[in-house]
């Protein structure tokens, strides 16, 4: 009983209970656990969290001063024309693993994920701002431009963020 099992021996089989057989319970858990990995829940993630939002935000606030708008004098303005790709960022980002672990320690999985998040991040904003709820529009021209600067923004921010936590050797 103690020592080792002999191929002979049949080996203790926990009862059947709805939590043990992939039933809801154990996929309630396993897709916890899943979201858990992939939201910036540690200190280092929330830091490029915040420093994504940041990109995010420094680059609709120069887009907003580019088309004549002051976004410290309108800060309104600023707040919903930020929101949908806000929005959608904080939704996509985690989702596609942007604040996983290994996400933040190579430069490979941080800028294909921060990538990827921003492209849906424009395309879904875009056409939330083209509603009656927000200012702007969705050109193909605009989607195109957002995309490049906005994800300038991000990958260069990115780079340098896992530059820092390479180089700490966290």
């Amino acid at each position: 009983m103690f020592g080792p099992k002999l191929a002979t021996e049949r080996p203790e089989v926990e009862p059947m209970t709805e939590t043990n057989t992939g039933g809801p319970e154990t996929e309630k858990r396993s897709a916890l656990a899943s979201l858990h990995h992939r939201l910036p829940l540690s200190r280092r993630g929330l830091a490029i969290f915040a420093g994504d939002v940041l990109m995010i935000l420094a680059f609709v606030a120069i887009g907003l001063y580019e088309h004549g708008t002051t976004p410290w004098i309108e800060p309104r303005r600023l707040v919903k024309t930020l929101f949908p790709f806000l929005a959608v960022w904080v939704v996509a980002a985690p989702l596609v693993g942007a604040y996983r672990p290994v996400a933040l320690r190579r430069y490979g999985h941080a800028l294909l994920a921060v990538l990827v998040s921003w492209v849906l991040a424009v395309v879904v904003g875009t056409r939330i701002r083209a509603t009656d709820l927000f200012p702007g529009g969705s050109s193909p021209e605009f989607v195109l431009v957002a995309i490049l600067f906005g994800g300038l923004f991000l990958v260069t921010w990115r780079t340098l963020a896992v530059t820092v936590v390479r180089y700490r050797g966290a």
